[in-house]
């Protein structure tokens, strides 16, 4: 009974102050999943993902012209396979010419460019940003998969609003696939292969 009286306890102090434990538990978690094949190489497998280490994130935007600005955002991984195969692997976002008055920019209106930036509402960061980039890209140690919007294989299904000591950040959910060719063998004629299926991840970019 003590117990039913503690869960209801914290059940009702989450319900009353929005529950800041889990927001704090969720900017900890990132989780990336996903079946990769390596192929056209002397060491060709098949694996998943044993464990993951966040190397760094980088974000940035810049003034333009016309009053527009350019956003993009990065996180980059020590992937562990479960095979014992080590990779690089990065997930970047770029958005062009986007609209100076849905942003707060750090480093105020007169600068032209500076690192920190985000949304007027985690709503508009998701329609504007997670679903209307202008291109994405996933990078596998020297090879890379761009995706254009719409693309089949690579969607944001969700954005979840979490409080992370006094900052509002995007807590997101991706699903992606595809295959990763070299930057100058785009038909994978001379080095490695990466093909993605059924990938997964979720976490703070930002």
């Amino acid at each position: 009974m003590k117990i039913l009286n503690l869960l209801s306890t914290l059940a009702l102090a989450c319900s009353v102050a929005g529950c800041g434990l889990e927001d704090e538990i969720l900017a900890d978690r990132i989780n990336l999943d996903m079946h990769i094949e390596q192929s056209n190489s002397d060491h060709d497998f098949v694996s998943t993902v044993e464990d993951i280490t966040t190397e760094f994130k980088t974000a940035s935007w810049r003034h333009n012209a016309d009053g527009t600005v350019d956003l993009s955002r990065k996180i980059h991984f020590d992937v562990t396979l479960k095979n014992g195969e080590h990779l690089e692997f990065e997930f970047s976002f770029i958005k062009n010419n986007e609209d100076a008055k849905l942003l707060s920019l750090v480093g105020g209106e007169w600068a032209d460019y500076g690192q920190y930036w985000e949304y007027e509402s985690t709503d508009v960061e998701f329609e504007n940003f997670y679903s209307g980039f202008d291109y994405a890209i996933i990078s596998i140690n020297n090879n890379w998969i761009r995706y254009e919007p719409g693309t089949e294989g690579f969607e944001v299904t969700k954005v979840k609003e979490v409080t992370v000591g006094r900052y509002v950040k995007s807590y997101i959910t991706l699903e992606f696939s595809g295959t990763a060719y070299g930057l100058y063998d785009p038909e994978g004629e001379y080095s490695e292969v990466y093909s993605l299926i059924d990938g997964t991840f979720k976490g703070i970019i930002e």
